[in-house]
């Protein structure tokens, strides 16, 4: 019991830093359509964050 509760915690803190990844995404999209300079490494560290929390939140799903 106690693992599932850490893996439902560590599942919530996976979700959260997805969802502030998709909104450095956003940002740095919004930046880049006015053409503001180093939107595109907003948008890189964006696509970046979000892939790496969606592999990551496959493998532990898939350990459970």
């Amino acid at each position: 019991m106690i693992q599932c509760n850490g893996i439902k915690n560590v599942m919530n803190k996976m979700k959260k830093l997805n969802q502030i990844s998709i909104a450095i995404l956003c940002f740095g999209g919004f930046l880049k359509h006015n053409s503001y300079p180093y939107a595109n490494i907003l948008v890189s560290i964006g696509f970046i964050a979000v892939a790496v929390t969606l592999i990551a939140m496959v493998f532990s799903k898939n350990q459970h």
